[in-house]
């Protein structure tokens, strides 16, 4: 079965977030995270959860964020704290805000989280909000082992929280993936989907190769492709049951393919190098050989990718509207007043893009030819000429097949030869053995999903938020809005023009000046790419006389965040692309680049508006942030459990 166009799915259900429904202003997440709130984190070492606590400590004046972590090969959780705080993702931030994290030696995987009774103690009696992201997001962990992290340790949080005397909100980290094995061409809807499933404790209590057989055939009768989303999907519902019977306030966020940072607060950043973030690499490598029959998809089929800060806004916006019984009761299925006086639903949000801002794997094949062409690499294992992936390609199993032999033989002669070449380059050998296997993990036709997320209950999230935190706090990602007529004739739509506006308005900040009118202008908003802030990047707005560094850093992000959101699609992919190619060759590459002629010849026919509106030049925003590396998650988040 075909996947649906790009233009198909973005018809009707786009409507929805581009122009949320109109809603009386239910929550604010400043005023829920303010200095009376303490909130529990888990799985703050990983990619979300680290993504999260830097938004909240940055952008809120919440009182403690206590986050949960386990020693580590020797490193107690303070020094793990320590060392993550210090790094590339938290360049915004300064002393006093890192002041607010607290390390608390805990671990899923035992029993009581492995809480000591005084931690238990402070826990129970100062936090009132619950953020649980741990998990162990191996696709084919042993089926025990994903049980063990991500149901009964989720199972754990959620009994913790029921203790909690000032508890408000409790927020679960699901995934899109919980329904995975929908047929192709599916909207999931943010409900929950009935499912005779629930043997999570006979698979934990049965000896581990006879639990792994008895996994394998549930994967397979139900369509699950993988541990990771059987166990999620038993964790969701597990969660939902506790937290019905406990009476409690929760809200499930359930992100899709999770990929790099768009805006803020260090763009370009990926955390892993999982689904998307590893095709950018595989194909920088060679591995695709820059052919599009290489991809174990056709050029329509839509990935259901979403920017890392899209996904910890949006988390930390259900974790204050889930404090507001009328904004849980409205987000989870348009209720009110009157239903917020009823037992507390689940509230779910999924937060995706193949429904209002949809990706195929042409545009992302494509955008890789071009901008490798205007970028060229040092060394690849690509052979030939680049080719351009047309959008009603059709999958070809036998030239898949071929490529990914090929591919595996060049990276095995690789990795031997770098592994005789002295101990040095050891581990460089492994580093193209496990690249391999990544990419061959996320380049098979079973991944080939053609599933659309519906996210009517996320643009009810966003249209009950209250204008104010709108900026600062983008959790729909959006196309980009064209420039108006007047604006584009005079080229004010340029990315240049972009630049010179930023600038000006850190100009007017660094004066004293205020820019505010029009600043929360409501059909700025629903305009796209972001926000107001898309429409008026200059109008920045803090507390008059507030010049200090922080405060300097923190307009200037806001700005360059609205610049970055109005990118897009392109923009966001050169700025992955930027990272990716420092991770990999240790070089920068100019901020713009011109694709040569034989290489637009390549995609001719082939590309789409945005890329077309770029005039055959590839621009990026990406570098390096606070003397780190580019790219590399904090505390093991993209290999197995975050904690």
């Amino acid at each position: 079965m075909a996947a649906p166009s790009p233009q198909a799915v973005s018809g009707d259900s786009a409507a929805s977030p581009q122009a949320a429904p109109t809603a009386e202003v239910l929550y604010s997440i400043t005023a829920h995270f303010d200095g009376a709130c303490n909130v529990l984190l888990t799985g703050a070492s990983g990619y979300i959860g680290s993504l999260v606590l830097e938004k909240l400590l940055r952008s809120t004046t919440v009182g403690r964020v206590y986050v949960l972590l386990r020693s580590r090969r020797g490193v107690a959780p303070a020094e793990r704290l320590a060392k993550l705080l210090t790094g590339p993702l938290f360049h915004l931030l300064d002393e006093t805000q890192t002041a607010r994290v607290t390390a608390v030696a805990g671990d899923i995987l035992e029993p009581g989280l492995g809480l000591s009774a005084e931690d238990e103690a402070t826990l129970v009696a100062n936090v009132d909000t619950v953020i649980h992201s741990a998990a162990d997001i191996r696709l084919d962990a042993p089926i025990q082992t994903t049980l063990k992290a991500n149901y009964s340790g989720s199972r754990a949080v959620v009994a913790l929280a029921a203790r909690m005397k000032r508890l408000r909100s409790v927020v679960y980290l699901a995934t899109c993936y919980v329904n995975i094995n929908k047929p192709p061409g599916f909207e999931v809807e943010e409900r929950l989907y009935s499912l005779q499933l629930d043997g999570s404790e006979e698979l934990m209590a049965l000896p581990s190769e006879e639990a792994t057989a008895l996994a394998a055939k549930y994967i397979d009768l139900w369509g699950f492709k993988n541990t990771y989303a059987m166990g999620k999907h038993l964790a969701e519902k597990a969660v939902v049951r506790l937290a019905g019977e406990l009476l409690l306030p929760l809200a499930i966020v359930r992100p899709s393919l999770v990929s790099a940072v768009a805006a803020e607060p260090f763009v370009g950043y990926a955390g892993n190098y999982a689904g998307p973030v590893g095709a950018a690499l595989a194909y920088l490598v060679g591995l695709y050989n820059d052919q599009p029959e290489a991809a174990a998809m056709g050029g329509g089929s839509v990935w259901d990718i979403v920017p890392g800060d899209t996904v910890a806004h949006a988390v930390i916006a259900a974790a204050a509207a889930a404090a507001s019984p009328e904004a849980r009761a409205l987000i989870a299925g348009g209720g009110g007043s009157e239903a917020a006086a009823a037992p507390p639903p689940p509230m779910i949000v999924q937060v995706a893009t193949s429904c209002t801002y949809p990706l195929t794997a042409s545009f992302m094949f494509n955008h890789a030819v071009l901008w490798c062409a205007a970028h060229p690499r040092p060394f690849t294992l690509a052979f030939g000429r680049a080719r351009g992936m047309d959008p009603n390609q059709q999958y070809d199993e036998g030239a898949w097949r071929k490529h990914m032999a090929t591919a595996k033989r060049k990276v095995e002669a690789v990795a031997w030869i770098l592994s005789h070449l002295g101990k040095e380059l050891q581990s460089a050998a492994k580093f193209a053995r496990y690249g391999l296997r990544t990419y061959e993990t996320i380049n098979t036709p079973k991944y080939d999903l053609r599933l659309f997320f519906k996210v009517d209950a996320l643009a009810r999230l966003e249209a009950a938020l209250c204008p104010e935190d709108r900026a600062s706090f983008a959790i729909v990602w959006r196309p980009p809005p064209p420039p108006p007529p007047a604006a584009a004739a005079a080229g004010e739509g340029t990315p240049q023009a972009a630049a010179r506006r930023r600038r000006g308005a850190l100009r007017a900040l660094a004066c004293g000046c205020l820019s505010a009118p029009g600043v929360h202008d409501a059909a700025a908003h629903e305009g796209g790419g972001g926000g107001h802030d898309a429409a008026a990047p200059e109008a920045v707005v803090i507390a008059a006389g507030a010049k200090s560094a922080a405060a300097l850093r923190g307009a200037e992000a806001r700005a360059r965040a609205a610049e970055m959101r109005a990118g897009g699609w392109v923009l966001f992919f050169s700025n992955l692309m930027a990272c990716m190619y420092q991770e990999l060759y240790s070089r920068q590459v100019p901020r713009a680049a011109r694709v040569p002629r034989r290489a637009l010849r390549a995609v001719e026919g082939l590309l789409d508006e945005e890329h077309k509106a770029g005039g055959g030049v590839m621009r990026h925003a990406f570098e390096r942030a606070g003397g780190g590396a580019a790219g590399g998650g904090g505390g093991g988040g993209g290999k197995s459990r975050a904690g």
